[in-house]
């Protein structure tokens, strides 16, 4: 039964890590073919201030569903990271429950000889950050729609890693503050295991000056031997000072 639980807590890692990563690490890998866009450049300005913002709190929930929608895993990390670009499991991670039950000393017994490198945050706005922007393909769809009292203008843009890697999406923002509100993106081709994701990246800002993102929802769907999963992740970036 022990054996089983760790091989199931390494399963969870594994697969938190493997979305992290295609969700964030893949944005960063992006193509440019439209002309400038006035309120896009205001955006990238805003991003420039708001890169020395760190969150020094995650919450993670991800669930599991089988091919009859049933949750086969709930599953719940706590972490504040001492260091922005690196979770010790040891030193950050505070509580891990697995179906409700508390295995934050089993996980950190498993892990005890790994560290997960987060780096990745870094550049979690890359798609805003100057140092990006000749790799950004956007175009204003001069469509409007209301967020959270906001008015804002929606953009596509589409990333191109590479010819079997092409992800695509929209961004909302600000017409008046120029700070995004969300960003919602697809990854059109994948390799297995996974076979769809979905990402919404949903920000928050300080005194309308700086922006930092604030929540991020992905849906998976990995292809195992003789079955397909559902996963739905949750990821909050909290507590962010610079």
């Amino acid at each position: 039964m022990f054996n089983k639980s760790i091989t199931n807590i390494k399963y969870i890692f594994k697969s938190f890590i493997i979305l992290f990563y295609l969700l964030i690490i893949n944005s960063i890998f992006i193509t440019n073919s439209y002309a400038k866009d006035n309120l896009w450049e205001k955006t990238v300005e805003i991003a420039e201030k708001s890169k020395t913002l760190i969150p020094y709190e995650m919450i993670m929930k991800t669930k599991e569903f089988d091919n009859k929608k049933t949750v086969t895993l709930d599953f719940e990390m706590y972490i504040k990271p001492k260091k922005f670009r690196e979770i010790d499991t040891q030193r950050d991670v505070i509580k891990v429950l697995k179906n409700g039950k508390n295995i934050t000393q089993e996980y950190k017994d498993n892990m005890r000889t790994r560290k997960s490198r987060l780096n990745v945050l870094k550049d979690i706005n890359a798609l805003f950050l100057r140092e990006f922007q000749s790799k950004v393909s956007y175009q204003n769809t001069n469509l409007k729609e209301i967020i959270n009292g906001r008015k804002c203008f929606i953009y596509d843009f589409r990333f191109k890693k590479s010819d079997k890697e092409d992800f695509k999406g929209r961004a909302w923002i600000d017409e008046l503050k120029s700070i995004p509100t969300k960003i919602d993106f697809s990854l059109e081709s994948l390799t297995f295991p996974v076979k769809q994701v979905n990402v919404v990246f949903k920000y928050g800002s300080k005194k309308d000056e700086m922006f930092f993102v604030d929540k991020i929802e992905a849906k998976a769907k990995i292809n195992f031997v003789y079955t397909e999963k559902d996963y739905v992740l949750n990821l909050s970036l909290n507590e962010y000072s610079k």
